[in-house]
């Protein structure tokens, strides 16, 4: 006889970055802070969010999705934020 058993996740934060691309993500307004957007994307993560998981959306500092920069080991853009999070 197979049992399943619910798998239960508490307080799970997932941190996300975006760049800031109309209509995915783009600010609220022009005085807005740097971390209220409003979008697609937003939009879709309030329709996912519960009382167990929760959204924060970030935009990037550079505004670029991220590249590789010409003679060195280092990123810039998106991929730069999520390398400099991973070693914190």
């Amino acid at each position: 006889m197979l049992r399943i058993f619910p798998l239960i996740i508490i307080n799970i934060v997932m941190l996300m970055y975006t760049v800031q691309t109309s209509p995915f993500a783009q600010y609220k307004s022009l005085t807005s802070l740097p971390d209220q957007l409003d979008g697609y994307i937003i939009d879709l993560l309030d329709i996912m969010k519960n009382d167990s998981i929760t959204f924060k959306v970030t935009s990037v500092k550079d505004g670029k999705f991220g590249s590789q920069i010409p003679g060195s080991m280092n990123w810039n853009g998106m991929i730069r934020e999520l390398i400099d999070n991973v070693r914190k």
